[in-house]
Parts: C-alpha cells; structure tokens; sequence
C-alpha cells in the first residue's frame, strides 16, 4: 500500500503512464494502463495523488485501444466502490460524463464495466440523490433494462441493481418512479425470461415500492 502511493505521488508517474497506455505500441499501451489500474485500487480520494490518477483514467478510457479502455473502465469501477472517490466521481461532471460514454461503447463488455460502475455508486446514499439529477444517467439505465441481447444479459442485470439501488433511497425515490419508461422496463424485466429469478423477484418487488409515486 505504502509502495503504490508513493510510486503515484512520485511526480510525472501516472503522467507517463497515462502518455504510454495511449500511445500507437500496444504491448508497452496495456502494460501501462494495468499498471495504473493495480495503482488504483490503493488509492483514495484523499491522497495527494489522486487528482492525478482521475485524469490519467479519463484519458485512458478515451484510448482507441480497446484494452486501455477496458482497464480505464476496470480501474473506475475500483474507485467507485471507496465511499470517498465514489462521493467525487458522481460530483464531477467530466468523470460522468466519460463513465456515460463507457456505457454506449460499442465493445459489449466496456458497456458493462460502465454500467457496473454506475450499480456501484448507487449503493451511498449520498450519491442517490446527485446521481438522478442528471436525466441522462437514469435514460441510459432504462436503455440497458430494455436490452435482449444475449451479449448484454450481464449489463441488463447491472442496471437492474442501480434502479433498486436508486428506488431504495428516499433522496431519488421519486425521480426514479417519475423516469419516463422506468417503472415498466423494471415491471418487463421481472417477467422476463432471465435466468436471474432472485433479481427479477426483486425488480418485481422494486416496482411495488416506486408505485406509490407514479
């Protein structure tokens, strides 16, 4: 731990990291981008270093080397799941927009590394409320419960969380019932024929609660 954050904060590291995970060799590219991804995982909101690491992955995730997108994609789901950076991300408007723009990737699994991201800042309750302010986020969630494609069960699934994720917090409840199409793509979802028959009992049982508020 103590090893990963000083690699971080040593200055120009996660710069040239960054600068090589997009750069046209794509051995040296991937090798760069799981090294700050490894780093990641060690790394808070809180650290000297971390503004530092945010960029480096939003350069990341626009690479035109699918890999390097992918651990870009990998790492933000890493800092998505510590309270601190999960509070940053969804209060920064470039990070959303480029975990918005991981979500409508054309690559099927980066689509589900996005959507897993926004499953896992979901779960703060601190987040609910800053997350369904912005419209977009709850249209790509309709979009993805909507999904038939076999390709994107896991994604479908992904979303499924982060509406009864949303729909269980008081702080977005209402924005959740209120989403044009979200209630009955939750209500679709749960008589589909997923094999996931917990989850659609529990999408079944989210549109119960969110009916109140239609």
């Amino acid at each position: 731990l103590r090893t990963a954050k000083s690699i971080a904060s040593q200055p120009g590291i996660l710069t040239i990291l960054s600068h090589l995970g997009r750069g046209s060799q794509p051995n040296v590219a991937v090798k760069a981008a799981r090294a700050i991804k490894s780093l990641t995982q060690h790394i808070g909101a809180r650290d000297s270093c971390h503004p530092i690491l945010m960029e480096a992955l939003l350069k990341m995730a626009k690479s035109s080397e699918l890999t390097t997108m992918m651990w870009a994609a990998r790492a933000f789901s890493e800092q998505s799941l510590q309270v601190d950076s999960s509070f940053h991300m969804v209060r920064t408007s470039q990070v959303m927009e480029t975990i918005l723009n991981l979500c409508t990737s054309r690559h099927p699994r980066v689509r589900g590394l996005g959507v897993e991201v926004i499953a896992n800042l979901t779960q703060e309750s601190s987040n609910a409320r800053q997350l369904t302010k912005d419209a977009r986020i709850l249209s790509c969630l309709v979009e993805k419960l909507q999904t038939n494609d076999g390709e994107d069960e896991e994604t479908r699934r992904q979303a499924v969380r982060a509406v009864l994720f949303l729909a269980s917090h008081k702080s977005s409840s209402k924005r959740v019932a209120k989403h044009f199409n979200l209630v009955s793509s939750l209500s679709r979802y749960g008589t589909s024929d997923d094999a996931d028959v917990d989850l659609k009992r529990a999408a079944l049982r989210g549109v119960l609660v969110l009916a109140p508020s239609l």
